[in-house]
């Protein structure tokens, strides 16, 4: 299904489907790796544009839960 900006995410909605497709392991066939891609935009800017990995990390895991 397609999200438009503003949309509200419930728990457990459906947002898309995982897979490995743009990994090394996806072009060689070897079914490893999955992952669902996503990105958070706040004002025109890439949510973390500005922090380490392990902060991005922090903090979503604080809001994600």
């Amino acid at each position: 299904p397609e999200l438009q900006v503003g949309d509200k995410v419930k728990p457990r909605q459906f947002i898309g489907e995982i897979g490995n497709s743009g990994t090394s392991h996806g072009v060689k066939g070897i079914p490893c790796g999955a992952h669902l891609h996503f990105e958070i935009w706040i004002d025109q800017q890439f949510f973390g544009h500005n922090l380490e990995v392990d902060e991005i990390r922090e903090i979503l895991g604080e809001v994600l839960q």
